[in-house]
């Protein structure tokens, strides 16, 4: 049984961990080997078992593509790499708390469902909206007017935003093939873009390890 991780909290009681997760005190009790429902101690791991719970249900329906928790990964960082909001990688794994994650955790990461030929990106540290849209071949009005951004000037770094489908562009799609010896910031290079566009347009879990005959898309 395929089961979430959650790390138990001062004033927390199984009833109401449970009401949380939308399970029973049992359901819990059960799979957690807790004799006394009445007492849990701060700090204890409990396993949730994801089946039961309705939420979670609907999750696994998505599509997605799994992420074992490396030693020194955090949330934010994995949500980075994989081009995904850290907000929806923690909704879909049923973690309230995105600062407890265990090392050989398997999360699941959604693949991003966006509409009309629409991409998911997450803002990096240093990206402005001109540079976003700039390397994307859309307008920086564009990206703000889908994304319901009052000030162009001011976005956030580890935020999820919509890139709205080009649909005046030209350009053909472009895609690169992984030759040996090969490197994700050798092939930015060569096509004059960032290391971190790549990640997001290929929603790379982990960049540091290119296949050769892998498809990089440099241009959709």
């Amino acid at each position: 049984m395929e089961t979430v991780l959650y790390t138990v909290q001062s004033g927390d009681t199984l009833y109401k961990i449970a009401q949380r997760f939308d399970t029973t005190v049992n359901m819990i009790a059960r799979y957690n080997g807790i004799v006394d429902p009445d007492y849990i101690e701060a700090g204890r791991i409990l396993r949730i078992p994801v089946s039961e719970i309705p939420a979670m249900q609907k999750a696994k329906a998505m599509p997605y593509r799994e992420y074992i928790v490396k030693k020194g990964d955090t949330l934010a960082a994995i949500a980075s790499k994989c081009g995904v909001g850290l907000q929806r990688i923690a909704a879909f794994n049923g973690i309230l708390d995105p600062d407890v994650i265990q090392e050989g955790q398997v999360l699941r990461i959604p693949f991003p469902l966006p509409k009309d030929g629409e991409q998911e990106t997450v803002i990096q540290k240093g990206d402005t909206l001109d540079a976003i849209a700039r390397q994307s071949g859309v307008t920086a009005q564009q990206i703000a007017q889908r994304n319901n951004i009052a000030d162009a000037d001011r976005i956030t770094a580890g935020e999820s935003i919509l890139l709205p489908a080009d649909k005046n562009t030209s350009q053909e799609k472009l895609e690169y093939v992984v030759q040996e010896g090969d490197t994700l910031w050798r092939i930015a290079q060569q096509y004059g873009v960032s290391v971190a566009y790549l990640v997001n347009r290929n929603r790379l879990c982990q960049p540091d390890r290119l296949e050769v005959g892998q498809i990089i898309l440099i241009r959709r």
